[in-house]
């Protein structure tokens, strides 16, 4: 592999789904229902957009890692809780004499993986990669189930419109007879 490749190239664990793949690939003439693997030449167009999208370094996988901005906003404001005692939270919980791990509270993400480290399960830098990697976790549950839900209207919270398209919307909302019930 290309040095400059390998030193900007962590190890990657194939998903469940490539895995699927390769096992087709091993069998002999399988069917292949899926979507995606296209049975016929990429025409040459198509080639040569790929080429230059990647000359002009405007290639990327799909984010399956999560949105960029969401993922820098989890870890900012991890770091927010952190500096407003979040640790010295976690240990006092930790350390009273009613501390039950079974409580739902003390099961909040954050806390479960501050407690590691409190009881020398993790480091203290690890159980804050945890702790926000379980956050991202939760957040993209939380997006997947949103996204189902019609009544749901998604705004860029970095927009310069964000606040005309919120009235916008609170106008609709209120004109179709919604209420805050």
């Amino acid at each position: 592999m290309d040095q400059f490749i390998a030193s900007h190239v962590g190890p990657i664990d194939s998903s469940g789904i490539r895995r699927v793949f390769d096992l087709g690939a091993s069998l002999s003439d399988p069917i292949n229902l899926s979507i995606g693997q296209p049975d016929f030449p990429v025409p040459d167009p198509i080639k040569r957009a790929i080429v230059q999208a990647v000359q002009d370094n405007r290639n990327g996988y799909t984010v399956t890692a999560g949105l960029p901005q969401l993922r820098e906003r989890i870890a900012r404001r991890f770091a927010a809780m952190l500096e407003a005692g979040l640790w010295d939270e976690a240990r006092a919980a930790r350390a009273d004499p009613r501390y039950d791990p079974r409580l739902p509270v003390l099961k909040a993400v954050g806390y479960r993986q501050l407690f590691a480290a409190i009881e020398g399960r993790c480091g203290e830098a690890e159980a804050v990669e945890r702790a926000i990697i379980a956050t991202r976790q939760y957040a993209k549950r939380q997006l997947t189930w949103l996204r189902r839900d019609a009544e749901v209207h998604w705004l860029d919270s970095a927009a310069a419109d964000l606040e005309t398209r919120a009235g916008r919307l609170l106008s609709e909302w209120a004109s179709q007879g919604g209420s805050a019930a």
